[in-house]
């Protein structure tokens, strides 16, 4: 599903199909050093990370932040993200701005 958009300047832009989300969702974490098991004070962590869906089921959700827009280039990502389903708290949908 792709489409053209017109940015405030006029310039024509490919938009890809994907909806572009923000997904809040637990993350696990640590000291990451030596320290003493009396002094644990555990909780969980919780992201929000933004990027266009990609891959969404019941295992996991792949986002992207950065996505080519261009004609003349083949769809392209970069930084993509994988997300345990079982870690997602909500995902919600946003809306690209029309220029």
């Amino acid at each position: 599903m792709r489409h053209t958009s017109k940015t405030g300047n006029g310039v024509k832009v490919w938009l890809m199909g994907y909806p572009l989300v923000l997904i809040e969702w637990e993350e696990s974490h640590g000291l990451g050093e030596l320290g003493v098991l009396e002094h644990c004070d555990p909780y969980v962590l919780v992201c929000k990370s933004v990027g266009w869906l990609i891959h969404d089921d019941d295992k996991c959700k792949v986002i992207v932040p950065y996505l080519t827009a261009s004609k003349r280039a083949k769809e392209q990502g970069c930084g993509d993200m994988t997300i345990p389903a079982a870690c997602v708290l909500r995902v919600i949908e946003l809306k690209e701005p029309t220029g």
